[in-house]
């Protein structure tokens, strides 16, 4: 319903189902290869695509393309306030729409992004919608952190008068506290 629409003929969940389809070697954080992981959140996890695909799934979210799954306007949505009083407490100046943060100005402009990763792999898409810009990030190694650095260099190329603040995950964290 998804990927057949958008055309993502290299993505899949779990395993492949065409048999000319590798999947990169996942390593942990001193370059040792770890061994096949699954987990058991599928869909939220265990989702593999190629970075052309996901390409494919960023131009979508910036409605390029003749895609009609979703309408323009719930693509908004998901890149927007569901509640404007929630920010969301893993990032500085962060929100979270359905499915996506966002940034209403980082710098100069608007930007929405997923992350994902697991045991072996990272992975962040950034959408720049006023510029029509998806950048596409995956690494067969856990680490989020440079994985949001490599996107940010690519933004700092394809907009050089842009200087993206860096996604910490950890700025301005408070920790929920009981209301006794």
């Amino acid at each position: 319903e998804l990927f057949a629409p958008l055309n993502m003929k290299d993505t899949f969940i779990n395993s492949p189902r065409k048999s000319n389809i590798a999947v990169a070697r996942k390593y942990n954080s001193e370059l040792k290869p770890l061994p096949e992981l699954m987990n058991n959140t599928e869909g939220a996890g265990n989702v593999f695509a190629s970075i052309h695909d996901l390409i494919l799934f960023g131009m979508f979210n910036l409605k390029i393309g003749n895609e009609r799954i979703l309408d323009s306007e719930d693509i908004d949505l998901m890149h927007n306030f569901v509640n404007k009083n929630t920010l969301y407490p893993y990032y500085d100046s962060a929100y979270y729409g359905f499915g996506w943060y966002f940034k209403p100005d980082d710098n100069g402009y608007k930007i929405v992004w997923h992350e994902g990763g697991m045991e072996g792999v990272s992975s962040m898409i950034k959408l720049i919608p006023d510029e029509n810009i998806a950048i596409a990030v995956i690494m067969n190694i856990s680490n989020q952190q440079y994985c949001q650095k490599i996107a940010n260099q690519l933004s700092r190329i394809i907009l050089p008068e842009y200087n993206p603040s860096a996604l910490n995950e950890v700025a301005n964290y408070k920790p929920h506290t009981s209301d006794k």
